[in-house]
């Protein structure tokens, strides 16, 4: 999801607040008077991180912040599937500054729009303490007539209103929530075990999920086929194998749901369906790979005298077939765990 961070200039007070600032080549533009001039974006990925998108580590997985230009209209850059953060610093709900927020809700996104009270730590306010808490609480009252979420922010705290639970204030109230995360942690040790006993399990219905490597499958990748003069014979075996396991295998992917689901939804704070259709990709790249560093091979004859190649290489014909079984029920099983340990690091760092 994206988050659109719109409102007073307070929104860039957030910024650097939780930017990584190591990664930072010029650190001039995070200026307040600077970071107004361009778009720029923060993201917890650091593959997309470029010289208008940067890191932070506290950032919910598949979540982007946009800072659009304080030169662009808020409404044309603004799509439906935004959620708008909307900061106001004191004095608060300035005239002027509600006016700009009912243009946003009048214009049917009062679903999308968050209000973050954001409040100096204490012994920075240059205001009278008293002052600023009736201005909050008068800032409470007014937002409130729109019916949109409201949280009180304070410079270097926890920023939950960036979390994708809907209830995400009851769970971090609850001292469970971090025993839950325990528990996924100490569950992550018996992985491995949990992963081999679903996937070779029959259940009821007599069928395993471990027989889509039993040797009359792999073996169907390997029959003869016209394409294979003047080609790759590997690459002819893994298209088939391809094919079989991810265009037409939904088992195969309830099966990676299902046990990645099980494993990191109690503590699942982040969009799920986004977070593990990355987590499958990364599988189905991971199997395009496999044959990447097999020398080519290739078959000339006819389809009378296959067998006698693959008599000739057998023992190659047996590493493919190896290396497939291998990736069921190692490799798959490796790229799930470590996501699961990638989620619990980036939860300690959110929560750090």
């Amino acid at each position: 999801m994206r988050f659109v961070m719109a409102g007073d200039k307070s929104r860039y007070h957030f910024f650097r607040s939780i930017v990584e600032q190591n990664r930072l080549k010029n650190r001039e533009i995070f200026f307040t008077e600077r970071l107004g001039e361009k778009e720029v974006f923060l993201t917890s990925d650091l593959k997309k991180i470029n010289e208008d998108v940067f890191y932070s580590p506290k950032i919910p997985l598949n979540t982007e912040l946009y800072f659009p230009s304080e030169y662009l209209e808020l409404l044309d850059v603004i799509k439906n599937d935004d959620k708008i953060i909307w900061f106001d610093e004191f004095p608060y709900a300035t005239d002027r500054g509600v006016e700009q927020l009912e243009k946003i809700l009048n214009a049917g996104n009062v679903g999308q729009v968050v209000i973050v009270l954001f409040q100096s730590p204490r012994e920075n306010l240059e205001t009278d303490i008293s002052t600023d808490d009736m201005a909050l609480e008068e800032a409470e009252f007014r937002y409130s007539q729109y019916d949109v979420s409201i949280y009180k922010y304070i410079l270097n705290g926890f920023p939950d209103f960036l979390l994708w639970e809907s209830n995400t204030e009851e769970m971090l109230l609850k001292a469970s929530f971090f025993s839950k995360v325990k528990n996924v942690k100490s569950n992550l040790e018996a992985f491995d075990s949990s992963y081999e006993f679903l996937f070779n399990d029959s259940g009821e219905s007599g069928y395993s999920l471990a027989s889509i490597i039993d040797f009359d499958v792999l073996a169907s990748f390997c029959e003869y086929d016209r394409k294979m003069k003047d080609n790759n014979v590997w690459k002819i075996y893994h298209d088939r194998a391809y094919k079989f396991y991810w265009s037409n295998n939904y088992e195969l992917k309830d099966f990676c749901t299902f046990i990645y689901k099980d494993a990191i939804e109690n503590i699942c704070i982040w969009d799920f369906e986004k977070d593990f259709e990355k987590l499958y990709d990364n599988i189905v790249e991971e199997f395009k790979r496999m044959i990447d560093d097999m020398e080519r091979l290739t078959y000339d004859g006819t389809k009378a005298d296959y067998d006698e190649f693959l008599r000739t290489y057998q023992e190659d014909i047996i590493t493919y077939k190896t290396r497939i079984q291998s990736f069921f029920t190692e490799k798959m099983k490796d790229i799930i765990r470590a996501r699961i340990h990638s989620n619990l690091v980036r939860l300690e760092e959110l929560f750090a």
